[in-house]
């Protein structure tokens, strides 16, 4: 992902103007367009850094509480109105569709027709946001990655619209793709969904290597009597 963030540099710093600009942005959340001006563009990035601050914060204190026992993230997702679904094939089935097993965000047309069968609904050409996971033992740090994405969604950080979603889909699977035929909206998009997705990532990349460092001080304790750790 590194490079592709480095791809995508030159065309967000296009973006950047001072706090005198007046262009105006055409900005997509949860499928509603807005247009901003230059000043109101840099006061909603701002409030955004400050919700991604505060979930940061909440998402930690909930994996202190929730630690691996992936059920508890399951049962808080229910209980926040979003459904969850155990199916045998689930994996097999998303892939077809070009999804991830985990959280699905809102889909429409053939995949969502697809997926709506899938889940045991109604069939529909629109399906919200739900988990669709195979059923068995869950990987605890690629549901923790996947409840942060859904948690930030929960909160209506902007990047998880049909629109970017398609959009980070695309050029994740072909990173080497021009760029240069986007719309500014567009970048946009593609800007936040890229970076609620670095977010989940590096959340858990830390906890990954607090755990590793745990491990390591563990075996050392064993190991050396706890001695000059």
């Amino acid at each position: 992902m590194n490079k592709f963030i480095e791809k995508l540099f030159p065309f967000i710093m296009l973006l950047k103007h001072d706090k005198n600009n007046k262009s105006s942005y055409s900005y997509s959340i949860g499928g509603n367009k807005t247009v901003m001006s230059g000043n109101e563009f840099m006061t909603f990035t701002a409030k955004n850094d400050e919700i991604k601050a505060q979930i940061r914060s909440k998402i930690e204190k909930i994996y202190k509480e929730y630690k691996n026992n992936t059920q508890l993230y399951l049962d808080y997702i229910c209980e926040h109105g979003t459904p969850v679904f155990r199916r045998k094939y689930a994996d097999k089935i998303l892939s077809f569709i070009g999804e991830d097993e985990g959280v699905v965000f809102e889909l429409t047309g053939l995949k969502a027709l697809i997926l709506s069968v899938a889940a045991g609904q109604k069939v529909a050409l629109n399906t919200n946001t739900m988990f669709m996971l195979r059923s068995g033992i869950i990987e605890p740090l690629s549901l923790l990655h996947n409840f942060y994405r859904w948690y930030s969604w929960y909160k209506k950080m902007p990047g998880f619209d049909s629109r970017s979603q398609y959009l980070f889909k695309r050029y994740m699977k072909f990173p080497n793709a021009d760029l240069s035929g986007l719309k500014q909206e567009d970048i946009i998009s593609l800007q936040e969904a890229v970076a609620r997705d670095k977010e989940a990532t590096e959340f858990c990349l830390f906890i990954a290597r607090e755990t590793e460092g745990a491990k390591n001080v563990q075996k050392k304790m064993n190991e050396e009597g706890g001695a000059n750790i």
